[in-house]
């Protein structure tokens, strides 16, 4: 073969390559991000074989691909995570996340799982009390008590059919509003009337609460788009990377994951 002939189909090999990558166009970002060293903008067009560089520790894109008809999101979490340098590398983790379970959601929410976990609650926990052996009624009930700015603050749970009901209102103090606790824990008691006896029961919650329609204004603005079909198992996908790029260090139920589905 002449070195003419063989510069002609590197040549041609070149173009074929460059042809059948896809190409992304970014539709929203968190933070800087850098393609092949090149700082990217809302519009500018992306391609497989680039090398995303996120400045920021929760930055990602969001982009569309196939002519605009399907979503994806690129993320400095799950690219530092799973050690992906290339769009190329983290297609190949995708597709990959469509074929396997999930463990980054919690099945069953109980006393072990809360006291070992940063949790996040949409809206209301539900935890099932007969774990606890101990009873609820009008002189025998639960609450949860933590410090804010230094005073010692006492909430009492509700109570329905076997089942404490945690909202947010556990963090809302008189004159003033919604709280954080100091050191972002708090401790569950139950508490004997007769008796004027606390039992404690676990003293190291760590509890977020998110209003739903506040986080689903969130996700459908960063994540999702009303032009794209998107399959449930994309939107898992979409809603998962988020999920764990802005709140990597807590766990969210698997049902209220499915809640929040259902709603995009």
């Amino acid at each position: 073969m002449t070195s003419k002939a063989f510069i002609l189909i590197y040549f041609f090999s070149q173009v074929f390559l460059a042809s059948s990558q896809e190409s992304y166009k970014v539709l929203y970002m968190n933070g800087d991000v850098y393609a092949n060293n090149t700082l990217i903008s809302i519009g500018d067009k992306i391609k497989d074989s680039d090398s995303l560089n996120f400045i920021e520790e929760k930055g990602l894109i969001k982009v569309c691909y196939s002519k605009c008809k399907k979503l994806r999101i690129f993320s400095n979490y799950f690219f530092k995570k799973n050690h992906i340098k290339t769009i190329s590398d983290y297609t190949k983790y995708y597709k990959s996340l469509t074929t396997r379970g999930d463990k980054d959601f919690i099945k069953n929410v109980d006393l072990k799982v809360i006291s070992e976990h940063q949790i996040a609650i949409i809206d209301t926990l539900k935890l099932n009390s007969k774990e606890f052996n101990l009873t609820s009624d009008r002189t025998n009930f639960y609450y949860v008590s933590y410090t804010f700015k230094k005073k010692e603050i006492n909430k009492k749970l509700d109570y329905f059919k076997n089942h404490l009901i945690f909202t947010n209102s556990i963090y809302s103090v008189e004159n003033e509003g919604k709280i954080i606790p100091d050191n972002n824990t708090i401790s569950l008691f139950h508490y004997n009337a007769n008796k004027r006896e606390s039992t404690p029961i676990v003293t190291n919650l760590n509890i977020h609460f998110f209003d739903r329609t506040v986080l689903l204004k969130k996700i459908k603005n960063c994540c999702m788009d009303t032009k794209s079909n998107l399959s449930l198992k994309n939107k898992m996908i979409l809603l998962k990377e988020y999920l764990k790029t802005e709140y990597s260090e807590m766990k969210f139920s698997e049902n209220d994951i499915n809640k929040l589905l259902n709603d995009l």
